[in-house]
């Protein structure tokens, strides 16, 4: 079933995942580059629980967010036909969803390229399973070079050693340097004061005060910060 650039929205979707329910027939079906978002995914997904025919399933370019993405990555743990399933181009940041649904041993690959992915949680390590899974390459997303210097750029074992890392053990940053620079009055010690300031330390507190007070009193006379708040 074929369906690329068809204007489909929600509403026939949701009418298309209804008829899938129980077909046992259908192998493909293809929606990329329509108008589905979270309620047709979150329909569709509901179909994948009881269909068992549906081997391919692909939605790129749509505008599929985060509740239509969980919605799909829940149905792997159910469904146990589907190989293969692109997202590639929508709106979810929610990958590690994919991981945590515990997807059945027929999963094939899985495209999640070009989505707001922001960070990779360990619940991801699940999908080693998967022998083909892609996810874009972003700085925040991908393992520090620390982990995957051993790695290339396009190998995703890298991500896995990162979280799998993670996930063994972690140790607390307790101390770094950190060089300020800047003019005098510019506020170089106040921010300083302002970073080690101890919780609930009144000493601490009172000298963040102070030394607010008198950075302003450096730079900017009273007359100054009366105009601002004048003109505010």
């Amino acid at each position: 079933m074929f369906l690329d650039q068809n204007e489909i929205d929600d509403d026939s979707t949701t009418v298309l995942a209804a008829a899938l329910r129980c077909n046992n027939t259908v192998r493909v079906v293809e929606l990329n580059e329509n108008c589905v978002g979270d309620a047709g995914a979150i329909a569709l997904g509901s179909a994948l629980t009881m269909n068992s025919s549906i081997q391919i399933l692909s939605l790129n370019n749509n505008s599929i967010g985060d509740a239509g993405a969980s919605a799909i990555a829940n149905a792997l743990g159910i469904n146990r036909t589907l190989t293969t399933l692109r997202l590639h181009g929508n709106r979810s940041t929610e990958v590690a969803s994919f991981g945590a649904s515990q997807p059945s041993q027929q999963m094939q690959e899985l495209i999640l390229r070009s989505n707001p992915v922001n960070v990779l949680g360990v619940e991801f390590l699940a999908t080693q399973s998967i022998p083909t899974v892609v996810v874009s390459y972003d700085s925040l997303v991908w393992p520090p070079p620390s982990i995957s210097s051993q790695a290339s750029a396009v190998d995703r074992s890298a991500i896995y050693r990162f979280l799998e890392a993670t996930a063994a053990s972690s140790n607390p940053l307790m101390r770094s340097r950190l060089m300020l620079l800047g003019c005098g009055g510019a506020g170089k010690t106040t921010l300083k004061t302002a970073l080690l300031l101890s919780t609930g330390s009144d000493d601490s507190i009172s000298s963040l005060r102070g030394s607010i007070i008198e950075t302003m009193r450096i730079r900017w006379s009273e007359a100054d910060i009366e105009s601002w708040v004048d003109n505010d």
